[in-house]
């Protein structure tokens, strides 16, 4: 169970200890294993393939394309940066380092050149002039980052707390400069990003979406899930029915909130009281709204689409989960996969414009509902009927690390990203009723990503502490270890590559370490100035793929 902020600060210290000493045991193995993979890359079929197509595209009878890549410390970013460098062309790559830290991506060879972005404000930062500053100096510095370095096509690889700033970014870029921007602008990035007005705009769609209802006061939730309290008898006994009639919600934060993420209590509790005791310590206002979401059954799934001029052109799904580290992707023609990317294609041209941009949804699915998930070859009426059983829980308007899933197809991404630059190119035609053929999907062949930092970690050393501590029993730990061992074997690491193997170095070796380590010093540090206040900076989980730490 991850630690809270009210977890006691011994097992906060241990926790990062632990990590700290468990990366200095690996970190001569990561570095004789880097070094080796240096020695033996110039004979990988990747390595050679790469060489001559930057050799090619460097002739005078070809075109080589700048292209700047914002993002590339996320496995995401990191990942189109390589797809763009083996399909021959020039990257420059740009990310947030704000505590100082460097990261994975700056090390890439796939990088002709990577510059630190300027700093964005704190979460716990409210102060509206804060944040238009960090969006005019940030738009600012994209803009002379892409008149200096001469840049074709801007690909915007932002994280949750960026996303809307991105979208600004976008607009000033495509208006003041030729550069081509793959990168929603911030009215649909902000309608989207938002979890209420995004259901709010899915259901004037007509698509299906979940009871959702914006709070900003307890009261307001109070209301909503114990309508035993209102006046009128005639809407009691209505409200009353569904309130015991089975519908459960749960409460999140309408934007971006670490220490309100996990919180998955299923709403309304038994009384009134007990329910507006637990919101009092989120506290909904309408500075810091939330969500009341209805609670769904059935399993999640994601998908990531790249939609350029109003048109899906690469598509993947796969299962989903809170903090997801282990991907495999839906095959394209089963049942499940082709309704997802119906729907997906219906969203997209609802929005109107045609808009460049990254696309993804998250999705409960109830497989009884639905039907079966991987059934393949299924007619038309069927993939229309199984719409209905699509339930979005929100949207990220943003790159999505599923695109790792095309793995197998990173030249010809590339390739698709590059059209956006070749308007003679003919691009698939959206009046069909139904998704165009010309739609890039994941490989059969595609490998199943996941990350090793992170599964020596869940898979091996905490398997092994718990039987050790008794609260796990021997076969658990062996079916844990024995998922590692297939991972290690079969699938792929998110951030690894033989040819490039510098990202994953530093990544286990300096990244993290350093990350732990600023923790500790401010944990400790915050705890000793002020022993008797709650808080610090402890974490209470984090994600190796978009190297982000998740505040308690």
């Amino acid at each position: 169970m991850p630690l809270s902020k009210s977890s006691p600060l011994y097992l906060h210290i241990l926790q990062n200890t632990a990590l700290l000493c468990i990366s200095f045991i690996f970190t001569p193995v990561c570095i004789l294993t880097t070094s080796l993979f240096f020695l033996i890359s110039p004979l990988t079929k990747t390595h050679q393939q790469a060489i001559q197509a930057q050799n090619q595209k460097q002739a005078p009878t070809c075109s080589q394309r700048r292209i700047l890549v914002t993002g590339v410390g996320m496995s995401k970013g990191l990942f189109l940066a390589r797809c763009f460098y083996l399909a021959g062309h020039s990257v420059i790559g740009a990310d947030f380092e704000p505590d100082g830290v460097y990261v994975p991506g700056r090390f890439s060879r796939a990088l002709q050149s990577y510059y630190r972005l300027v700093q964005p404000p704190s979460p716990s930062s409210a102060a509206q002039e804060t944040s238009n500053g960090f969006a005019k100096a940030y738009a600012n510095q994209i803009l002379e980052l892409v008149r200096r370095e001469k840049i074709e096509l801007w690909v915007s690889c932002s994280g949750v707390a960026t996303a809307v700033e991105d979208g600004e970014t976008a607009e000033v870029v495509s208006r003041e400069t030729g550069c081509k921007v793959v990168q929603f602008g911030a009215g649909w990035t902000g309608v989207l990003h938002d979890k209420y007005s995004f259901i709010e705009h899915t259901a004037r769609v007509g698509l299906t979406v979940p009871d959702t209802r914006l709070v900003t006061s307890i009261a307001d939730a109070v209301e909503y899930l114990h309508p035993a309290r209102r006046k009128y008898e005639e809407e009691h006994k209505k409200d009353q029915e569904r309130e015991w009639g089975g519908k459960r919600y749960i409460l999140k934060p309408a934007g971006m909130e670490d220490s309100s993420r996990a919180d998955m209590t299923l709403l309304p509790l038994p009384t009134s009281t007990q329910t507006t005791h637990h919101l009092k310590a989120i506290n909904p206002s309408p500075s810091r709204p939330f969500v009341l979401q209805q609670f769904l059954t059935g399993q999640e799934f994601c998908t990531h689409a790249l939609i350029l001029k109003g048109e899906v052109r690469a598509f993947v799904a796969c299962p989903s989960a809170d903090i997801l580290m282990h991907y495999q992707a839906l095959p394209a023609r089963c049942r499940l996969s082709r309704a997802l990317e119906l729907y997906t294609t219906r969203y997209v041209t609802s929005m109107g414009d045609r808009m460049s941009g990254h696309f993804s949804l998250d999705f409960m699915v109830d497989e009884r509902a639905f039907g079966g998930f991987t059934d393949m070859d299924v007619n038309e009426y069927e993939i229309e009927r199984g719409l209905r059983s699509l339930f979005p829980i929100e949207c990220n308007p943003r790159a999505h690390t599923a695109v790792l899933l095309f793995a197998d197809q990173m030249p010809e991404l590339a390739e698709i990203y590059l059209s956006l630059l070749d308007p003679e190119i003919p691009q698939p035609s959206h009046t069909a009723k139904y998704p165009p053929s010309k739609v890039l999907h994941a490989s059969p062949r595609s490998p199943k990503i996941y990350w090793l930092a992170h599964d020596v970690v869940t898979n091996v050393f905490l398997p092994l502490l718990l039987c050790i501590l008794r609260r796990q029993s021997a076969r658990e730990a062996m079916t844990h270890l024995r998922d590692f061992g297939a991972h290690l074997l079969l699938w792929k690491d998110g951030t690894l590559e033989i040819w490039d193997a510098g990202p994953w170095c530093w990544l286990c070796v300096g990244y993290w370490p350093a990350k732990f380590g600023l923790v500790l010093q401010a944990g400790v540090g915050s705890w000793w100035m002020s022993p008797w206040k709650e808080g610090g900076r402890w974490w209470s989980r984090c994600n190796v793929s978009t190297n982000k730490i998740f505040r308690c």
